[in-house]
């Protein structure tokens, strides 16, 4: 799992700096990433209650799915940051 997300990291890192992205810009997308995370451990025992575990494993592939595409779509690489939000999910 550490390495995927790594790789995933990687990638992100990549891709944004083919399109001007600045270190500046890796560091604040890995804090809202990070931030996201902490929210999301909080509050997924209860939806894992109301929902089920595999229902919230498919609204996490989901939220994966969406948010590739979306970065892959960039144009400017500031506008990851919305989407870094849904890291957390």
């Amino acid at each position: 799992m550490g390495f995927g997300i790594g790789l995933i990291f990687t990638f992100l890192f990549w891709h944004l700096q083919d399109y001007g992205g600045s270190p500046t810009l890796f560091g604040v997308a890995s804090v809202i990433n990070h931030i996201s995370e902490i929210f999301a451990y909080f509050f997924s025992f209860k939806l894992i209650r109301q929902m089920g575990h595999v229902k919230v494993l498919c609204l996490g592939l989901v939220g994966n799915i969406l948010r590739f595409l979306y970065i892959s779509w960039l144009k400017n690489p500031w506008w990851v940051l919305p989407f870094e939000f849904m890291q957390g999910k």
